[in-house]
């Protein structure tokens, strides 16, 4: 029987091998994963039905020619960061998106796959990070080796938590000049990569990773009680982002971003906590590299869209409010009553412990 966990019914659904016939009735899904050593489990997770659903609508024999087409087009596009304009025009202009009968998001459907990144990802990895990553087949996907369905590149500069395999990933492209370098201080370390780490690990205690226990199955890890007053600590960071503004006359979406709003959070005291551990420790620096993290320079228009697009805070409330609620900030920079970043003690948000 399918079932579903996290903040909608589209995120983790779990459907049996019958009911992924059932949802792809033509095109071979099944006969695919037995094809790759994937039929072994009794459950398989399914971030979007509707996807797989399209994709079966798709597989005909009169879109032959032009899925054939669309691949083309799709390898074409991920080449296009690498091919220069007037050869890529050329090229664009001869191979046209064709219509797909059956389906009116048949070229969202190709588009979901990369079919060049693991070109890029292998070159990446020779020749930027070093011969000894050559032949290290964990280069470009998570952490559990045999979890081949979502290779991400290394040449991409993210982090991000799957909880479907319990990882936090730190993609190699992420590690660059604005984070790392020679000579670069253990305080610079915990403020930057630190923080990045302290947030990803948090998503496996946030509503949708406490679904699932430390091999990605679906068991709860909080109990009721936990859980509750939990999400109680959850709504209070809404409420608090949903009274912010950064772009004149548009509201910050709190809902939209508690999940990313709540690691950022748990991530930063996280990180300070360590980091004021230490001998000598330099808060000021700290604070400033997690500062340097989130500079930006962007276009209005921008800003706007990413207001509306994106499920992570603007970059100034990430680097402002998250400062606000940790204690040893105050310290740091010596912040006082009357101040702009002042908050009082008891209007400070707090997610784990007091």
């Amino acid at each position: 029987m399918s079932q579903a966990y996290g903040y909608g019914s589209a995120i983790h659904k779990y459907l049996t091998a019958e009911e992924l016939d059932v949802l792809s009735p033509s095109f071979p899904l099944t006969a695919t994963l037995k094809k790759f050593g994937k039929d072994a489990s009794s459950v398989y997770s399914v971030d979007s039905p509707e996807w797989i659903s399209a994709l079966n609508d798709l597989w005909k024999e009169e879109n032959l020619a032009k899925l054939k087409i669309l691949t083309a087009w799709k390898v074409l596009s991920e080449c296009s960061p690498y091919i220069t304009q007037e050869p890529f025009n050329f090229i664009k202009n001869s191979v046209q998106q064709p219509t797909l009968s059956g389906a009116e998001n048949g070229w969202s459907v190709i588009s979901r796959n990369q079919v060049f990144s693991p070109l890029v990802a292998k070159l990446y990895a020779e020749k930027v990070l070093g011969s000894e990553v050559k032949e290290n087949a964990m280069i470009g996907r998570p952490a559990t080796a045999d979890f081949t369905w979502r290779e991400i590149s290394p040449a991409i500069p993210n982090a991000f938590y799957d909880s479907m395999t319990n990882s936090i990933n730190i993609m190699p492209a992420f590690i660059n000049g604005l984070n790392w370098w020679d000579g670069i201080t253990e305080m610079e370390i915990i403020g930057g990569l630190g923080t990045v780490i302290g947030h990803e690990i948090s998503h496996g205690f946030d509503f949708c990773g406490s679904q699932f226990n430390g091999y990605g199955e679906p068991t709860p890890i909080l109990a009721d009680d936990d859980l509750e007053k939990f999400l109680n600590r959850v709504n209070q960071i809404v409420a608090y982002y949903d009274g912010l503004t950064v772009l004149p006359g548009i509201a910050t979406p709190g809902n939209d971003l508690k999940m990313e709003n709540t690691a950022d959070l748990m991530g930063v005291k996280a990180a300070a906590i360590l980091a004021a551990s230490k001998e000598n420790a330099d808060m000021k620096i700290f604070f400033e590299m997690y500062a340097k993290l989130y500079v930006q320079v962007t276009e209005y228009y921008i800003a706007v869209m990413f207001m509306q697009l994106d499920t992570h805070a603007p970059n100034v409330l990430r680097v402002n409010v998250n400062a606000q609620m940790t204690p040893e900030f105050y310290e740091a920079f010596g912040v006082q009553e009357g101040d702009g970043m002042y908050l009082k003690p008891e209007d400070r948000l707090v997610v784990w412990g007091k």
